[in-house]
C-alpha cells in the first residue's frame, strides 16, 4: 500500500537533511558541498513553507476595520504582514 500523504516543508526538510548527512558521513559529498545543499535546502523549504502559509489563509474577510465593510485579505497579503520580505 503506498502513502499518498502530502508531506509538509518541516517534514520534507528532515528527510532531505537525513539524506544529506548520509552522503557526507559515506564521504559520497565533500564538507563545502554539505554546507551548499544544506543552503539550498533552506531556501527551498522556506518557499515552501510559505506557500503552505498562504494556502492555508486563502482569502478572508478583516473585521476589525468594519463590520458593514470588511476589508479582503489573501494569503499573500497575510503572509506579507506577518512575515514580510520573504524572510522567516
Amino acid at each position: 500500500m503506498t502513502n499518498n500523504k502530502k508531506l509538509t516543508a518541516v517534514e520534507w526538510l528532515a528527510d532531505k537533511i537525513e539524506i544529506l548527512h548520509y552522503d557526507y558521513w559515506a564521504e559520497h559529498i565533500s564538507k563545502d558541498e554539505k554546507n551548499q545543499r544544506l543552503k539550498q535546502l533552506k531556501e527551498q523549504a522556506n518557499a515552501m513553507h510559505k506557500e503552505e502559509i498562504i494556502k492555508a489563509h486563502g482569502i478572508k474577510f478583516d473585521y476589525s476595520y468594519s463590520q458593514i465593510d470588511p476589508k479582503k485579505i489573501t494569503g499573500e497579503q497575510y503572509y506579507q504582514q506577518n512575515y514580510g520580505n520573504d524572510k522567516q
